[in-house]
């Protein structure tokens, strides 16, 4: 699993860069091979992150439709929406960089 910040994200076992070696990955980064591989890693953790978007949405939902939107309940479901959704689209931007990168080198 994959850490973005205090969130554990979910990158498929078969993936080569890891948050242990990313930094690493990056710097050594000269291919369109290596390029995409590390666009892989951030198309994984996006995919993660809207698993989660919908699956907090379809809680803060559930609790509403049964009557128990507790404020507190909104918070955590509104707060980690919105971190979600912040990761999501840094993780797209990132795997864009790298996937323009790999277009670039040979």
């Amino acid at each position: 699993a994959a850490t973005l910040g205090a969130m554990m994200i979910a990158v498929p076992a078969f993936a080569q860069v890891t948050d242990d070696n990313l930094a690493d990955k990056a710097a050594a980064a000269t291919t369109s091979a290596d390029h995409l591989e590390i666009a892989a890693y951030y198309r994984a953790l996006a995919d993660d992150s809207a698993k989660r978007i919908k699956s907090h949405e379809r809680m803060r939902a559930q609790l509403g439709a049964v009557g128990k939107p507790s404020t507190s309940w909104n918070a955590h479901c509104n707060g980690l929406i919105a971190v979600y959704k912040n990761a999501e689209k840094e993780a797209i931007g990132m795997a864009q960089e790298h996937e323009a990168l790999a277009k670039k080198s040979k």
